[in-house]
């Protein structure tokens, strides 16, 4: 009982993990292409 609650504890905390790192991984490239596009409008004025 106990090790089944353990492995539906790491199998929850990998999913979280693995949808955590996605989501940085979009975070991160939609920052990149923000930066390049203020930076396109500043240059631009």
């Amino acid at each position: 009982m106990y090790l089944k609650h353990c492995s539906m504890k790491s199998f929850f905390f990998f999913v979280i993990w693995r949808k955590f790192r996605i989501f940085v991984f979009f975070a991160r490239l939609f920052g990149w292409y923000w930066k390049e596009f203020l930076d396109f409008v500043l240059m631009e004025r």
